[in-house]
């Protein structure tokens, strides 16, 4: 049994991660997790909750908030994923928006940088990176001006080049969410990949 200080160093929190559809919010959660529980798809908009991976070890809990991608909606449906994206982020401990390196900033992302402005205000202690991913898609000399820009656009904490595909640097964006979650208890048990039931995940990946 662990001692009160002990249990005072244990850390958890909501991560939420937005981004414009088929950004690579999902595959990156998957890697953290070590499974495939978000679905990966190249169609856009495929996730349509925002389902809760679950990432647990002996220092830390982080719960993982896959949003649906943030567009412009059109139906019903849209105004929902988006309404659910940006409820994700304003309740965050962690905030960490997705921009994609062979895209560039595009007017969505612009849109998702202004959500993350009203989150951060929200809630001072929430700790946000902007994770530029597929870096594997492009020339290395692009993406310091890239970083750049994303720099120029959002005023956050920090600036992470990743490859959610192959795990470059996935696992430092990893060690650094550890690192700022705030102290608290552990609301899942530790072998607990999701909040959503088995048939849920597996219409999920079927779909």
């Amino acid at each position: 049994m662990k001692n009160n200080s002990e249990e005072k160093k244990f850390r958890s929190g909501y991560v939420a991660v937005l981004g414009k559809p088929n950004v690579g919010k999902s595959t990156l959660i998957n890697f953290f997790l070590g499974e495939k529980l978000s679905i990966v798809s190249e169609k856009p908009q495929t996730t349509r909750d925002a389902i809760l991976g679950i990432f647990s070890d002996e220092q830390c809990q982080i719960i993982f908030v896959d949003t649906p991608g943030i567009h412009r909606p059109t139906t019903l449906l849209g105004r929902h994923m988006v309404s659910s994206a940006v409820k994700a982020g304003e309740d965050a401990d962690v905030l960490l928006v997705v921009v994609d390196a062979a895209t560039g900033i595009t007017g969505e992302d612009r849109e998702i940088f202004d959500i993350s402005k009203r989150a951060m205000q929200a809630h001072a202690y929430c700790w946000t990176a902007v994770i530029v991913n597929k870096i594997d898609c492009v020339d290395k000399p692009r993406l310091l001006p890239l970083l750049e820009a994303c720099r120029g656009a959002l005023t956050c904490d920090d600036y992470i080049p990743v490859s959610a595909l192959s795990g470059e640097h996935c696992r430092v964006v990893l060690e650094k969410v550890k690192a700022k979650l705030p102290e608290g208890p552990l609301y899942f048990p530790p072998e607990q990949l999701t909040d959503k039931n088995e048939r849920f995940v597996v219409a999920e990946l079927v779909r």
